[in-house]
């Protein structure tokens, strides 16, 4: 561009340079912009001075009734009862209406322990999040300060920060609610460890909403930190076995070395989740340093898990381990399908993956279940899963090379479902294409799980070697007819569970796998002829109930034809006396009388006596 000519324009008139230099600036500047809709706006207003709209969030709660809110932040809020003449920070909640001031103060945070703690400027309502609708709060004051020696001359306050979880009702409902959200408390203190670690001044929830992660900005001699803590799910839940918490400094080591910034990079300050609900992605910021964004993605695997057939049935009579030759003497084959898919970045050599299988093999009583009998897995060619000595223990033959066809017809009275066979199977002459339990619906049914105690299970673990991309595991194997027929003969119907979940063995101390664990249910139901064998019908308990009232009517008949019954019976008349006349000389009277006079009359039984001198 010509530094004299602008549209023609002579440079010796005054009013060009002011002109030129305007039409520069808009040439050289990327302006980006967008729209605010102002035709439908909502205002809400709180106090002067409370920063009242530093943070805010929309939450929608379900119970105890439907609300819609908007979540407003007052971090410089005026304090309540105790706290009246301090600023510790306040959370709003807004009802979305046109009205300014109807919002309402969350009652959190209301009481204060001088001798530990102080809450005057700790910003509360710094951040505000929600999980979405009928999901939980938080709320965070990284200015929350840890109070030691108070009154001495040696007195110091920790900025340490804390944050709350609230219901979704924004209450305190159960053990994670609660401002007990502070992981920098109880920890060695000083700006070189956690003494300012300003917990809160970020906070988030991941998108599966099975964790929070807060920023600590300050920890570390503000190289920062950030905390991954499991916030409402359980071990089993989750699928795998170390559920955290995590942090990058490792929560165990508390090794400042293992953060990859330098200090001063305030890592945590600002950080983003990930909208993939099937990873764990949450990038950092550090505004003081040039290293690249601090980036953890957990491994996005999947396990699906396929049974065919997912329906069995047994019958037939009790063999004897003994007297089996060939698999087809076990039972009825069963296969299944293990496909493990990794879409994210490949461990290389950063650690192993393994695929676990809980394949229930017996009883509690020591009696086989599912008799495992081969192995085929592609992926890696140098896979080889262990342990190879529980395939086929007993040594039985192939007797066709349908084996690893398991959907085909075998010799067994025991068989698949049929739809899974593409054909009707037939016993005897009668032929069906349903499970034959509608005689016995009545009865029980069971669930053979090994979490549950009610089987055992053998463990078979196969490298995948840092794999990505996918693999698939087959294992055949057969249902022990035998088994079923002696533990099992009245059940109406049993679920049998195989389980399965990946595991992964790295120096990476934040990895975290998704829909990493899978079961499958494989019904099993006994053949139709098996279960009349054990069904009473219906007539026969009449007449067994018939038959013991006749029974029970002659014994009582009998009884009281002998008499068992009746009473004893007295005769209602006036008792006669007779009298006995007895001589006046045998009444007590007259010997006392006689006494008396000086008569003494001896015995005529009593012995006289004489010495011969009368």
């Amino acid at each position: 561009m010509a530094p004299h000519v602008v549209h023609g324009v002579s440079l010796s008139q005054p009013w060009c340079l002011p002109l030129l230099l305007l039409l520069l600036s808009l040439y050289s500047l990327t302006v980006a912009g967008f729209n605010l809709d102002t035709s439908m706006t909502l205002i809400k207003e709180g106090e002067k001075g409370s920063f009242f709209g530093f943070s805010v969030a929309l939450h929608q709660q379900l119970t105890p009734e439907p609300h819609s809110w908007i979540l407003v932040g007052a971090p410089r809020d005026r304090g309540l009862g105790l706290m009246r003449r301090q600023r510790p920070g306040a959370l709003y909640r807004c009802p979305i209406t046109g009205e300014k001031f109807d919002c309402e103060r969350v009652d959190i945070d209301g009481d204060v322990n001088l001798d530990r703690e102080s809450k005057d400027n700790q910003w509360l309502g710094v951040t505000v999040k929600s999980q979405g609708i009928g999901g939980k709060v938080v709320t965070c004051a990284h200015l929350y300060e840890l109070r030691q020696r108070v009154g001495l001359p040696s007195e110091t306050r920790d900025p340490i920060g804390r944050c709350y979880v609230l219901s979704e009702d924004l209450t305190e409902k159960d053990d994670l609610d609660g401002g007990e959200w502070k992981f920098c408390e109880g920890r060695p203190q000083g700006h070189e460890q956690f003494g300012f670690c300003q917990q809160g001044l970020s906070a988030a929830f991941t998108p599966d909403n099975n964790f929070i992660m807060f920023g600590a900005p300050g920890t570390y001699n503000w190289k920062g930190e950030m905390r991954v803590q499991l916030l409402n799910q359980t071990l089993l839940d989750l699928g795998f076995y170390d559920d955290g918490p995590y942090e990058v400094a490792d929560e165990k080591q508390l090794n400042a070395q293992l953060i990859p910034v330098p200090y001063h990079s305030y890592l945590g300050l600002l950080f983003m989740a990930s909208p993939d609900e099937d990873a764990l992605v949450y990038k950092t910021l550090e505004p003081h340093s040039n290293w690249p964004m601090f980036e953890d993605v957990a491994q996005n695997s999947y396990l699906g898990l396929v049974a065919r057939p997912h329906q069995l049935f047994f019958s037939g009579v009790v063999k004897g381990e003994s007297a089996m030759e060939t698999l087809d003497d076990v039972g009825s084959a069963l296969d299944f399908e293990f496909t493990v898919t990794n879409t994210g970045p490949s461990l290389q050599t950063l650690g192993s993956a393994f695929l676990n299988i809980m394949w229930p093999h017996e009883l509690s009583n020591g009696k086989w279940l599912l008799y495992p009998t081969a192995f085929h897995f592609q992926g890696h060619p140098e896979t080889h899963c262990r342990p190879h000595t529980s395939l086929n223990p007993r040594k039985f033959s192939h007797s066709s090379p349908s084996e690893d066809q398991p959907q085909a017809t075998f010799r067994r009275k025991g068989r698949s479902h049929p739809e899974e066979e593409g054909h009707v199977m037939t016993k005897g002459s009668l032929g069906r294409t349903t499970p034959a339990v509608a005689a016995s619906e009545r009865r029980k049914s069971l669930k053979l799980d090994c979490l549950l105690g009610s089987a055992r299970c053998v463990l078979f673990q196969c490298p995948l070697h840092s794999f990505s991309g996918s693999a698939v595991l087959k294992i055949q194997g057969r249902l022990w007819n035998s088994t079923f027929l002696e533990e099992f003969p009245s059940v109406s119907a049993l679920e049998l569970l195989v389980r399965a979940n990946i595991t992964v063995k790295s120096s990476i101390k934040h990895l975290v796998l998704r829909d990493a664990a899978a079961q499958v249910p494989v019904m099993i139901y006994p053949e139709v002829g098996l279960t009349a064998q054990y069904w009473i019908p219906w007539w026969w308990i009449l007449i067994a109930i018939l038959a013991g009232i006749l029974v029970l009517s002659l014994m009582v008949c009998i009884l009281w034809k002998c008499g068992f019954f009746r009473r004893v019976q007295y005769e209602d008349k006036v008792p006669q006396y007779h009298a006995v006349k007895i001589p006046h000389q045998d009444l007590p009277q007259f010997h006392e009388s006689q006494q008396k006079a000086g008569i003494l009359h001896k015995k005529e039984w009593a012995t006289h006596w004489s010495d011969g001198t009368s």
